[in-house]
């Protein structure tokens, strides 16, 4: 009998790991970038104008999310840069 998962618990899941994956995606652009104590209490949307709101942004945001994911989470995700190389994201 095939699997069938409950869309629900998935939903709640994805919410959950999105809700803990800001901050620690905070703390590793912080750490990476060598930025002050106070920009960790930051949220992505304050870091990135903080910063001058420069373009390529996304990118250090995926690269972190990608890398906290595999080391926390055993997740291989890839970034819709990645998925899709035939489009320009900024």
């Amino acid at each position: 009998m095939p699997f069938k998962s409950n869309s629900m618990a998935i939903e709640e899941r994805v919410e959950q790991l999105e809700s803990e994956l800001e901050p620690k995606i905070v703390k590793e652009i912080c750490k990476e970038l060598k930025l002050s104590s106070e920009h960790e209490k930051m949220t992505l949307h304050e870091i990135h104008y903080a910063l001058g709101n420069h373009l390529g942004f996304i990118h250090i945001i995926e690269r972190m999310k990608k890398r906290i994911l595999r080391r926390d989470y055993g997740i291989r995700w890839k970034s819709p840069s990645e998925l899709n190389p035939d489009f320009f994201y900024d």
